[in-house]
């Protein structure tokens, strides 16, 4: 596979690791590979991501026009939405990674409610039985994003675990409110399930899986398979997930600030101070998009995950975090309160990446190290 590292920064993340307590919890600290000081970048997401990038103040230009945040909330999503739509057609067009020999077939279930696409990833020359399954929903503020052609990430996983893949392309605001997106998974979840060994999966080791707003959704259907008694879901995955989607919900013990990100001077000057992403604009226009009425149903459980008072039965989970991202400290507290409730947690915050980084698989050995994670958990299941 494309990598702009060395295995032996792969290797170091590993054998470098702390462990550190955060929150009253205990959090694997995986640190960026051969880089000194604290709240530093790692310079390969550096160069990958900000590279030519900066306007003549040093800082990172607005990712849309400021005169767009005056058009309506629905009406600015779509703008935005739409000019997304090009930047994904091009990651769509890549060439599939020679090194990888799983297939990747698009296939479609139809509900009542709606047809689900999904791209269907399957290792080559392995059995095709009792096999696990992961349902990875991608991330994009619940309005963006959709799955990928041929993603290595994913070909990767589906290699090393023999697991089927599904990519889901699940309802989008502002289009579709919630719970459309829910009951798309939902729905896909249940016809996997049901099919199970018509499809090679075996029903015991299902996963749902998702980073952003995936692992927003994926948080959603652990908590609804549970309180529907249906119990399909061996594991739950969120990487970088959106947990909290609203101020101004107190919650017990939770009081993150600014003070709580460690960014170094250098970072600073580049993409600015950061703050929990419950307090930011750019989420309270996302989740104006996504549900009916805002703040209202943001405190819903299966809508802001975190507010859900009884955390009990839920499955074996793996939460995975990036020290420069905003949503890192409602994570972390999730993963305090999963304990608390008896849940069975793996937790990792990996130094020196921000949100999006987990998804350019190859860039930094972070995301690597990451979908190495995944794979682990779906073999020890």
């Amino acid at each position: 596979m494309k990598r702009t590292y060395g295995l032996e920064e792969l290797n170091a993340l590993r054998e470098e690791q702390e462990i550190k307590t955060i929150y009253g919890t205990d959090i694997i600290v995986r640190k960026v590979p051969f880089e000194n000081g604290k709240g530093i970048m790692d310079p390969r997401w550096k160069l990958f991501k900000y590279a030519d990038k900066k306007s003549e103040s040093g800082m990172v230009p607005p990712a849309f026009p400021p005169e767009w945040l005056s058009l309506p909330n629905d009406e600015l999503l779509a703008k935005i939405q739409a000019g997304m739509a090009a930047v994904l057609a091009k990651k769509d067009d890549r060439e599939k990674d020679e090194e990888f020999s799983a297939e990747c077939v698009w296939d479609k279930v139809t509900f009542p409610e709606r047809t689900v696409g999904f791209y269907r990833y399957e290792a080559n020359g392995q059995d095709r039985i009792n096999r696990p399954c992961v349902i990875m929903l991608h991330g994009g503020g619940w309005f963006m994003g959709k799955p990928l052609k041929n993603d290595s990430a994913l070909l990767f996983l589906a290699e090393r675990t023999n697991a089927v893949v599904y990519d889901v392309d699940y309802a989008l605001a502002p289009q579709n409110k919630y719970p459309a997106a829910l009951n798309d998974c939902w729905n896909l979840l249940r016809y996997i399930y049901e099919n199970a060994e018509s499809l090679g999966i075996d029903k015991r080791k299902i996963v749902i899986a998702g980073s952003s707003a995936g692992g927003n959704l994926s948080a959603a259907l652990a908590l609804k398979d549970r309180d529907e008694k249906t119990n399909m879901l061996a594991m739950q995955i969120l990487m970088v997930p959106a947990l909290l989607v609203a101020p101004g919900k107190e919650i017990e013990g939770y009081c993150a600030s600014g003070s709580d990100f460690e960014v170094s001077e250098e970072v600073e000057k580049l993409i600015g101070k950061i703050e929990p992403m419950e307090n930011s604009i750019a989420l309270r226009l996302m989740v104006k998009g996504y549900i009916k009425t805002y703040p209202d149903d943001a405190f819903a459980s299966y809508i802001s995950p975190l507010c859900e008072k009884d955390l009990r039965r839920l499955p074996k989970t793996l939460v995975m975090t990036a020290s420069l991202d905003s949503l890192w400290p409602q994570d972390v507290f999730y993963v305090k309160r999963l304990r608390d409730a008896g849940v069975d947690v793996k937790a990792i915050k990996y130094e020196g990446i921000e949100h999006e980084t987990c998804g350019e698989f190859g860039i930094a050995p972070q995301t690597e190290d990451l979908y190495m994670e995944v794979a682990e958990a779906i073999n020890a299941l």
